[in-house]
């Protein structure tokens, strides 16, 4: 294994917010490592990825050496890629088939729906998303700003992250294996654990742009409230979630 390899914290990926500009891990990242070998190639290439296998070929050859040649092996047979397609078209498929089982559902939605509507009126005032940061610079911009770009983050996040712990939950109940239920269980813990973390971080944002912008005190406390209520399912669906431990972050 590689000195580059050694540092990496393995899945550390896996229970993050994405937000990796703010991240202080990155550097023991194997997604962000690749990730920006991949924005490299696409920009010294001009936004041309045709040949972008060729910046793993080193990696991939890395992999195969004696002590791993039959993993190297799984790693490289097309099975092994199709079974990972797969299980992501079944979640897919399983969260566009399937109505709403839970109110949680359907205020996720209207969170979504009610933190964009605000999001936008907020642009619209400050011009945020069209003007450089540099045009951001008397006091209370900057503070609307920070509270602002949580709260546009993390908006869509906590619907992926809330619908992914749900979806855990309905395997865990129909799963009879005790270590495949054990495997839902976590991902569901580790998925709602991210999801909480982004609702209180809003929730604190909001607060603060309630106070700074008395004009959206309306939209700010009706979305102050759906979030309360998705708090407040969390916490009843998810009793354990607080305890998993993600990768890097709770080590």
């Amino acid at each position: 294994m590689s000195q580059e390899n050694k540092e990496y914290i393995d899945g550390i990926f896996n229970y993050c917010d994405r937000w990796c500009e703010k991240c202080k891990f990155t550097a023991n990242c194997f997604l962000f490592t690749q990730e920006s070998k991949i924005k490299t190639h696409e920009i010294l290439h001009n936004g041309d990825l045709s040949n972008i296998d060729e910046v793993f070929d080193k990696e991939l050859d890395n992999l195969k050496n004696e002590d791993d040649e039959e993993g190297y092996e799984d790693f490289m047979d097309e099975d092994f890629f199709d079974s990972i397609n797969d299980e992501d078209d079944e979640f897919i498929k399983h969260e566009e088939e399937k109505e709403p089982e839970h109110p949680v559902n359907d205020l996720i939605d209207k969170y979504f729906l009610k933190s964009h509507s605000l999001i936008e009126s907020i642009d619209t005032k400050f011009r945020f998303l069209s003007e450089s940061k540099e045009n951001h610079k008397s006091s209370i911009v900057e503070k609307v700003f920070d509270d602002f770009e949580i709260l546009m983050w993390y908006h869509t996040l906590i619907g992926a992250k809330m619908k992914r712990a749900l979806h855990g939950l309905d395997e865990v109940s129909k799963e009879d294996d005790e270590e495949i239920r054990e495997i839902h269980e976590d991902d569901m813990n580790g998925s709602a654990k991210v999801g909480i973390i982004s609702v209180k971080r809003s929730i604190s944002a909001l607060e603060n742009l309630h106070d700074t912008l008395p004009e959206f005190s309306d939209e700010i406390e009706e979305t102050l409230i759906l979030l309360g209520k998705i708090l407040n399912y969390s916490d009843e669906l998810f009793p354990n979630c607080m305890e998993f431990k993600r990768p890097g972050f709770d080590d």
